[in-house]
């Protein structure tokens, strides 16, 4: 028993939408101005739409935000300068160790979880940039509270709003590097090993040669001792010689074998 319908499109930059409509069981006429007002309340409606859409399409990035930051052990943070208030995502709170759910950030907390030997350059640079606009960047030790020892690196700049206008705010990401400074001084141990097993592999080839011909002559010297019935004190230093040079080759052989140097194999020959 409908008698009466008014319909206003609902206009979107993606095509039309639908209608807003009006309806009565009774026959009615719109005025201008009534027009107008329906009018008005489609593009009311638009906007709420757009609103919602932009509000689930912000949170959804702040979702893959949040999930780029997990995945990249990184997070970021603001320090509004008028009251000193701080802002971290929430990948900054698993950095410090500490729960989102009852810990609440502020400036000289965060400065007094850093390293005794970090602090002060961290807050030196903050201040800068509030003081003087300069940008920074550092690295730096995070001690949680638990005790445990973090390297975390930070990347920071200065907010204004113009040329002339005051700093409001001091931003910037935050990542943990630990296991970047782990893998690192692997690497620097690795190649001081590395070098180490060619010194050795050097020492033991200069040792090694002149270390031959004294273990030849040496044995050489006691096989004539012995059977020229040589005996006494020379012998015995004959002896001593040879079981010296046996136990440098002992060594030198170890050294071969750490530096790995060659895989050649020692066979006997006529």
């Amino acid at each position: 028993h409908i008698r009466f319908y008014a319909g206003a499109p609902l206009r979107t930059e993606a095509g039309c939408l639908g209608t807003l409509c009006v309806i009565d069981r009774r026959p009615r006429e719109l005025s201008a101005s009534q027009r107008e007002v329906l009018q008005e309340l489609a593009d009311a409606v638009v906007d709420a739409l757009e609103q919602r859409k932009a509000r689930i399409q912000a949170a959804q990035r702040l979702e893959l935000l949040e999930l780029a930051e997990q995945l990249a052990d990184v997070g970021h943070w603001r320090l509004r300068v008028e009251d000193r208030h701080v802002f971290w995502s929430p990948q900054i709170y698993r950095i410090f160790g500490v729960d989102p759910e009852r810990y609440v950030p502020n400036y000289e907390a965060a400065i007094a979880a850093y390293h005794p030997d970090d602090g002060a350059r961290v807050q030196a640079l903050v201040e800068a940039a509030v003081e003087r606009r300069a940008p920074f960047e550092f690295e730096a030790r995070l001690v949680r509270p638990g005790g445990e020892v973090r390297h975390v690196r930070s990347i920071g700049r200065p907010e204004v709003p113009s040329e002339a206008g005051e700093v409001l705010s001091v931003f910037g990401v935050f990542q943990d590097i630990t296991a970047q400074k782990q893998m690192q001084d692997r690497l620097s141990q690795a190649e001081k090993l590395a070098s180490l097993g060619t010194l050795a592999a050097g020492v033991a080839h200069e040792i090694n040669n002149p270390l031959t011909y004294v273990q030849t002559n040496a044995g050489e010297l006691v096989k004539r001792m012995e059977v020229a019935g040589l005996g006494g004190e020379a012998l015995e230093m004959a002896r001593d010689v040879l079981d010296g040079a046996e136990r440098i080759a002992a060594i030198v052989e170890g050294l071969r074998t750490f530096s790995r140097a060659s895989e050649e194999r020692l066979e006997p020959v006529e």
